[in-house]
């Protein structure tokens, strides 16, 4: 009976414990050797995407919000419509663009945020979806907010700021003397120094800043998440009392794949 006990333990420690550990390990490897095809094998996109989806939902919420408050009292009034129309486009759009092996690689070469890398993400795509890039975007925002209100898209403008479909000014005309009329210039000579370029000094290069290696004190809390689920909470700081992020693993297909990324609220 204790070997059977024992046996069991040691079954259920190595399906959650060892096995989630190996293919965090494997999905680290993939990472570090930017191979895609191994990160995208160790990660579950669709449920991590959706890990992200409260984090992109509350900035999204931010800018249409600021967008709305700013377009008058007839935006608030379809306040509520518009939000969930816009919000909607902004966080699928963010969410798809960003969560990908490709974008998770880079992420984890720069040393970044996840939270900070979702907000970056809604509001690029909160630009691109008003045509207009930077923080113009939520003006622009304002703008079809308008449009969608009156019945019609907001009236387009050359870059110059001149409605479409409106007359260039006229401007006087200077008439200027072609090349054939003016003497050609003398050509300026002057003494040319060569540099050897073995006597040039080469650029400094700053190192890069190195990774902190994590370790079992910055393992702020562990457990199981369902039958078939583990999480770990990671702090940078070994003396934070919460982590900054946590790290959920699931047993999918055949294998523990990465499943979700809940930073920390702030």
């Amino acid at each position: 009976m204790k070997r059977i006990i024992f046996v069991l333990v040691l079954a259920l420690l190595g399906f959650y414990v060892a096995w989630p550990a190996f293919s965090a390990f494997r999905l680290k490897q993939g990472l570090d050797a930017r191979d895609s095809a191994l990160v995208a094998s160790k990660i579950d996109l669709d449920r991590l995407r959706q890990s992200l989806r409260p984090v992109a939902e509350r900035e999204a919420e931010k800018i249409v919000d600021e967008a709305i408050a700013k377009s008058g009292a007839f935006g608030a009034s379809l306040g509520a419509q518009l939000k969930t129309q816009f919000m909607g486009k902004i966080v699928d759009h963010a969410l798809t663009s960003l969560v990908t092996p490709e974008i998770v690689i880079r992420i984890h070469a720069e040393h970044g945020n996840v939270k900070d890398a979702v907000v970056r993400a809604v509001k690029e795509q909160s630009a691109k979806l008003t045509g207009v890039p930077g923080p113009a975007g939520i003006g622009g925002l304002r703008g079809i907010l308008r449009g969608a209100l009156r019945g019609g898209p907001p009236p387009a403008t050359r870059p110059g700021g001149e409605a479409a479909g409106a007359k260039p000014s006229a401007s006087p005309v200077r008439t200027i003397a072609t090349e054939e009329q003016k003497p050609a210039p003398k050509p300026v000579t002057s003494p040319v120094r060569t540099i050897s370029t073995d006597q040039q000094p080469a650029a400094e290069e700053k190192p890069a800043e190195p990774r902190r290696k994590l370790g079992i004190a910055n393992v702020k809390s562990a457990g199981l998440d369902g039958p078939l689920g583990v999480y770990v909470g990671v702090a940078k700081d070994e003396n934070a009392s919460e982590p900054d992020v946590t790290v959920h693993m699931g047993f999918t297909g055949d294998d523990w794949k990465l499943v979700g990324l809940v930073p920390k609220q702030r």
